[in-house]
């Protein structure tokens, strides 16, 4: 799979920096000679359709895909030689159906679980998660079981979890999962929204998500359009 188009450069400092990335396996390409770079703090949308490699990115993009080929910075570190580095520096809130929420916990378990996996005390996730859901107008009730939550809260939850653990580099996979055109753009307002300051102000928060469609990205959004393997070949 290739990108359907050249994203254009941005800075000379950007966060990621890909260059001829590919990844190619015994069943044939996954994604192929990809060009992109995402500045620092930014948003960027990974959007194609199904079978186009949009986790499979995201997954390279984390540190935690082996196989792949061509030149990949990640924060200034070489991915291919720092994939544990990376790994440190980014937090994943969704991939596909590998990494999500447990329907039948409650939101506090959700809490609790990322917290213990992030290694972070449960009362200060918690403290953090439902600090972030009323600002961003969400009401959170820890007794609630996320399988009953509107597809939005769940989402906005899910994308809130990853920051339990301070990280440079966001990953969420399927932002249009379950929502409409408007709550989809709720969303990824709040994916944005991510991209900001620390509570010390010296860090930014670069966040990379995938979508079928990029109709509801934010201005500014930087846009990596993915096609599927079959369709590249069809052109050739």
């Amino acid at each position: 799979m290739t990108a359907a188009e050249t994203v254009p450069e941005q800075e000379p400092d950007a966060f990621i920096d890909a260059q001829l990335l590919s990844l190619i396996t015994r069943e044939g390409p996954v994604f192929r000679d990809l060009r992109f770079r995402v500045p620092q703090g930014g948003l960027a949308l990974v959007a194609g359709p199904s079978g186009s490699g949009r986790s499979a990115l995201l997954l390279t993009l984390a540190g935690r895909m082996r196989g792949w080929t061509g030149a990949l910075r990640i924060g200034g570190r070489d991915a291919a030689r720092e994939s544990r580095a990376v790994r440190r520096i980014s937090s994943v809130a969704r991939i596909d159906t590998m990494i999500d929420l447990e329907p039948q916990h409650t939101v506090g378990e959700a809490i609790t679980e990322r917290a213990l996996i992030d290694d972070v005390a449960p009362r200060s996730a918690a403290m953090i998660i439902h600090r972030s859901a009323r600002e961003y107008g969400l009401q959170l009730d820890d007794g609630a079981l996320i399988g009953r939550l509107p597809a939005l809260d769940r989402a906005v939850l899910t994308a809130l979890l990853a920051t339990v653990r301070a990280a440079d580099l966001v990953i969420f996979d399927d932002a249009d999962r379950g929502l409409d055109p408007a709550e989809q753009a709720e969303l990824l307002s709040v994916l944005a929204g991510l991209c900001s300051l620390d509570d010390q102000g010296s860090d930014f928060t670069t966040v990379v998500a995938s979508t079928v469609h990029a109709d509801a990205a934010p201005a500014g959004t930087t846009l990596i359009p993915l096609t599927r393997p079959d369709a590249a070949e069809e052109e050739d």
